[in-house]
């Protein structure tokens, strides 16, 4: 958008509307592989002579999954045995989270043996990513990374199981806020990206042996943790861009702007 005008003393604002294609690759970071960021640039041109004003902010560009349905969002419950001496239920409330949630894991276990115990549960959160090796890239191969998003551990061994009986526990998983920390789940031609819940429960029996017995929970990072809040890039059309001509335009204006199929 360009506009020529002589400004007054004071605060003025241009409103601007700019399009996207829905093509566009996702923002993603992968350390020493593939990066992918954009920038908005404002320039204000001044007389000759005189210095330009310059300003550039960064825009993070996530895709709205337009995959993710309503079941997504039902609350997920895994379950596992031990063989005949211990089963265990965990259960998330959805699978798709945000920036800056905090994921309850609900933990019941029943021990059908005596004198088990719970030594510590523990919960391990990453990201994974992997580079695709499109136009020749890495030799033909995938270049894979994991990375920790967040690790804790509670302490149990102080609590003894009963047989027959629920043993509850709560383990608590924050997603950070800053997209430097974690990035959304993303599945195109140069890069995957994913996440994952890894839960494990040491057990202890009465020859003071452990056990481990683990959960993995895939789980959905994405730009909102809602249905329908953002406009899918098939309908990004019906929003009319910034245009002077349009506003001073009366209302009973045909104009619609093309779709990203016209040609």
């Amino acid at each position: 958008m360009v506009v020529n005008c002589t400004l007054t003393a004071g605060v003025h604002t241009f409103n601007f509307d700019l399009i996207l294609p829905g093509n566009l690759p996702e923002s993603t970071h992968v350390d020493k592989y593939y990066n992918v960021e954009y920038k908005l640039t404002a320039l204000a041109e001044k007389p000759t002579f005189s210095r330009n004003y310059i300003a550039r902010r960064d825009v993070h560009l996530s895709r709205q999954r337009s995959h993710i349905t309503t079941d997504y969002f039902d609350p997920i419950t895994v379950h596992s045995r031990w063989e005949d001496k211990l089963s265990c239920q965990v259960s998330l409330p959805t699978k798709v989270y945000t920036y800056g949630d905090l994921i309850p894991i609900k933990i019941e276990a029943i021990s059908y043996t005596p004198h088990l115990q719970i030594h510590y549960v523990s919960c391990t959160f990453k990201e994974y990513v992997t580079c695709r090796p499109v136009n020749g890239w890495f030799n033909g191969k995938n270049k894979s990374q994991g990375r920790l998003v967040e690790y804790t551990r509670r302490e149990t061994s102080q609590q003894k199981m009963k047989m027959n009986e629920p043993w509850p526990a709560m383990i608590e998983m924050q997603v950070p806020e800053s997209r430097t920390e974690i990035q959304c789940d993303a599945n195109n031609d140069s890069v995957q990206v994913r996440h994952q819940l890894k839960l494990i429960l040491s057990i202890k029996d009465k020859e003071g042996r452990l056990f481990e017995q683990s959960v993995l929970f895939p789980i959905i990072i994405a730009i909102t943790d809602s249905i329908g809040l953002l406009p899918s890039y098939q309908d990004v059309w019906q929003t009319l861009p910034y245009s002077p001509f349009l506003i001073l335009t009366p209302s009973t204006c045909s104009i619609i702007p093309p779709s990203y199929h016209s040609r």
